[in-house]
């Protein structure tokens, strides 16, 4: 893949010196199992990863440590959990069957999932804020009642998609809000 070059802002090289910084500050998360990628994306897609498999789950379970986090200060705190992930890969390119635009596995996607599968939340809300439209994660919600989808890029950006009368599908109708707005 072409974002393994040195010079590449997506490459892989940043990855162990922000791995061992977190570290040192004793916040280390453990990686996504392949049953939760698999809860997003297609077996087959991750059975073919080698190379980058291994950064990916770990990019992945950061979103799962802080959806625990969330979830367990909600207890405590007795709120709604909210949580805020800055993650990178951003991963919402990865679309279920496969990697794009640089995302490998749907971070946020697969944390959404854990927060119901593991914690049992009902409903999911799920920001996306950036120049690209979210596709991988618009497609692995679009015809999902319990995950609510809002997307802010800017229209006619990469991947060319997320108009705004795409508004999810079947049962997801109406659970999915694009907001393009012009440069």
């Amino acid at each position: 893949m072409g974002h393994n070059q040195e010079d590449h802002p997506e490459s892989h090289f940043r990855v162990p010196a922000i791995v061992n910084a977190l570290g040192e500050m004793k916040l280390t998360s453990k990686p996504a199992s392949t049953d939760d990628i698999a809860s997003v994306h297609a077996r087959a897609y991750v059975s073919e990863l080698e190379k980058t498999f291994q950064e990916s789950i770990v990019a992945a379970g950061a979103g799962l440590a802080l959806v625990d986090s969330v979830v367990a200060a909600s207890k405590i705190n007795k709120d709604s959990p909210t949580g805020f992930a800055l993650i990178r890969p951003p991963g919402h390119h990865a679309i279920p069957q496969g990697a794009m635009g640089f995302c490998i596995f749907g971070n946020v996607a697969i944390a959404a999932r854990h927060a119901q599968r593991v914690h049992g939340l009902k409903r999911v809300f799920i920001i996306d804020f950036d120049v690209h439209h979210g596709n991988g994660t618009n497609d692995a919600f679009y015809n999902d009642p319990d995950v609510f989808f809002l997307s802010f890029h800017q229209d006619g950006s990469y991947p060319g998609t997320g108009k705004f009368d795409e508004v999810g599908a079947g049962d997801g109708e109406g659970t999915t809000l694009n907001l393009p707005s012009s440069s």
